[in-house]
This record gives C-alpha cells, structure tokens and sequence, in this order.
C-alpha cells in the first residue's frame, strides 16, 4: 500500500470538523464567520458573515465550494483537492457534523412576524422592510434569502415614489 504524501496535512474534511465540530459559527482571523444549518425543507446552508453583510449559500453551491477553500487555503497555506472539497460537502450536507440548527430560507420575500422583507438582490445582500406604517431600507434583515442564478438587483424604491409596499403589505393579509 503507498503512503499517502498528505498524511501529515490538514485535510479540508478535517479542517471543517475542528472549526465546525462544536461551534455554531466560526471566527476566522479576517472576521470571517460562517454557520451550516438546514432550511426547512432539510437543505444545508451557510451563512456566510464578511464586513457588514450575511451572505446565504447552500452548502451544494459553487459560491460555497470556493469560499471554503479560500478559507481553508488562508488557514492552512494549502489548497485543497477536489475530492476533499467534495468529500466536505458531502459531510456537511449528509449531516456528518452534528445536527444543524433549522432556520427559514425565502427567495427574493420573506416574513417574520408581522413584517415583510424583499431581498433587493444588491451586492450589499440589503432589503426592503415593509410593515403597517411603510417601508425602510434595511441592512442584514433578520431573515434568510437564498438568491438563484439569473437574479436581478432590484433598485431601492424611492420615498413618495410607488406605492408596492401598499401592495404587497394587502397581498400579505
């Protein structure tokens, strides 16, 4: 049998068990963090946190296979193979880890409570809040939007322009 020439470097599945064995989200020297959870429907996602901004990816995504071995090569000076990056997802999403916190996934609106949030799809991850009393522009909205290929920023309405907030707060009830 060969010896395996990577036997004393950190594997990418590894390296995922140690930063996300035990801990929901992971502190990154850079201020990177990133939580796996399951949507609903019982899909892996990360939340992806850098700057100012929450970024969610399902953990089956390109976005996501890329972002994890960046991260892996930043902490470790190597790249990963294909097979340990596959070998990770697979993991992570056949729920090898622990089990995963469960938390809403919307595309493009979502709801929490009694308010509404539409994701303007801007590379800010940014959002409209509606409720009774109007609208806000909102960073980081307290629910979770996946964004599928093919989708459009939306521009920020502007205050006294379209009423659609009216529209859809209707739509709601």
């Amino acid at each position: 049998m060969m010896a395996d020439k990577n036997a004393d470097t950190p594997r990418l599945v590894d390296f995922v068990i140690r930063e996300a064995g035990e801990n929901e989200s992971v502190e990154r020297p850079d201020s990177k963090q990133f939580e796996l959870f399951r949507s609903q429907d019982g899909i892996a996602f990360a939340d992806i946190y850098g700057g100012a901004t929450r970024q969610t990816w399902p953990v089956r995504s390109k976005l996501f296979a890329e972002w994890i071995s960046v991260v892996f090569f930043e902490n470790e000076r190597r790249v990963p193979t294909r097979t340990e990056v596959k070998s990770a997802i697979t993991l992570i999403d056949g729920g090898g880890l622990r089990e995963l916190p469960v938390h809403d996934v919307f595309v493009r609106v979502g709801q929490l409570g009694d308010r509404l949030y539409l994701d303007l799809a801007d590379d800010d991850w940014s959002a409209i809040e509606i409720d009774s009393s109007g609208w806000r522009a909102v960073q980081n909205p307290p629910v979770r939007f996946e964004r599928t290929p093919g989708m459009r920023a939306l521009p920020v309405p502007k205050k006294g322009g379209s009423r659609v907030h009216e529209k859809l707060w209707k739509v709601r009830r």
